[in-house]
């Protein structure tokens, strides 16, 4: 037994064994030549090595094989409730693909991000997936990454040379503006300024093939709740009856505004977010919305680590129609 505040090695385990530390290694790290061994002789080296509590040492097997084991992941608020769920998608890959996620929550800071980048270089992980849109390809970061052929998979934007995975809103918003516009010629979108994805192209897109005008509305920053809510932007002349939102979150804000101010839903107005959180679901209404399917997200981003090419993978939205539309 190994004496107590002594971690086990293989050596440890060769001596009672009666064999050579390499052996060891074999049958520990399920190599194809432990089949040669002899049942017997692999049974007590596993027998040993869980009596004597052994634990590989992860610094030791990253100067070996030259990997940590780890995924960086840069997220800007894991308190958002879409992105805490694509959090913890991700951490449910690195299990299955036998990885350690570290996870850097930025604040959607700029500097932040950066630091967060410098941070896992420093860690010596594996691979990145960076879901802020700030990393440029001028930036001394980006060529760090790309010289030192550090996987990096981004979200919703493509950097040259690097694969990325994209939410394709196309259907989503063409079956949801498809709803819509069979009672609305004048359809609302309700949007961050300055968002990298296919939203607002694909609501425009939608909007053409049915027909109807399309109305975009922005406001600045990740914050909807500084979104001056005009009553006039609903209820004046001309005011579109009609609205898609394009942040989760932003969605269930927006309609428990217009509840309060007394405008029925989907009576008076129809509703339809995207990336609604679970929680949208328990809203009476219930909001109608257009899918993401974050475990197939994170099971694209986990591909493009380990595929080491520039590819980028479209993954589908879907729409949900539930209380909030008719």
């Amino acid at each position: 037994m190994e004496p107590e505040g002594k971690r086990a090695s293989l050596s440890d385990i060769a001596k009672e064994a009666g064999v050579d530390a390499s052996t060891v290694s074999l049958v520990l790290n399920r190599k194809p030549l432990a089949e040669r061994l002899r049942p017997e002789t692999r049974r007590r080296i596993i027998e040993i090595a869980e009596k004597l509590r052994y634990r590989p040492s992860a610094a030791a097997r990253s100067l070996r094989t030259g990997r940590s084991g780890m995924i960086g992941m840069v997220v800007g608020d894991i308190a958002s409730l879409f992105y805490s769920e694509l959090t913890a998608t991700a951490l449910a890959n690195a299990e299955r693909n036998g990885k350690r996620l570290i996870v850097s929550a930025t604040e959607w800071s700029k500097e932040k991000e950066l630091k967060a980048l410098e941070n896992l270089l420093a860690a010596g992980v594996d691979g990145i997936i960076f879901l802020p849109g700030s990393l440029s390809e001028e930036h001394p970061l980006f060529r760090t990454i790309r010289s030192e052929r550090i996987p990096l998979v981004t979200f919703d934007r493509k950097l040259p040379g690097t694969p990325a995975v994209h939410c394709d809103y196309r259907r989503g918003f063409a079956e949801a503006v498809a709803r819509l516009a069979a009672r609305h010629r004048r359809i609302g979108y309700l949007g961050s300024r300055g968002e990298v994805s296919n939203k607002i192209p694909s609501f425009r897109e939608a909007c053409s093939a049915c027909g109807c005008e399309g109305i975009v509305c922005e406001f600045e920053g990740d914050d909807f709740s500084n979104f001056k809510l005009e009553p006039a932007l609903f209820l004046g002349d001309g005011a579109p009856k009609a609205w898609l939102v394009g942040a989760g979150e932003a969605s269930i804000y927006l309609l428990n505004h217009l509840l309060r101010q007394g405008i029925g839903i989907p009576g008076e107005i129809e509703l339809v977010g995207t990336s609604v959180p679970r929680i949208g679901e328990l809203c009476t209404p219930s909001v109608s919305h257009v899918e993401l399917d974050c475990s197939a997200l994170m099971r694209a981003a986990f591909e493009l680590l380990g595929g080491g090419e520039e590819r980028e993978i479209f993954v589908p939205t879907g729409f949900r129609p539930l209380g909030s539309c008719r």
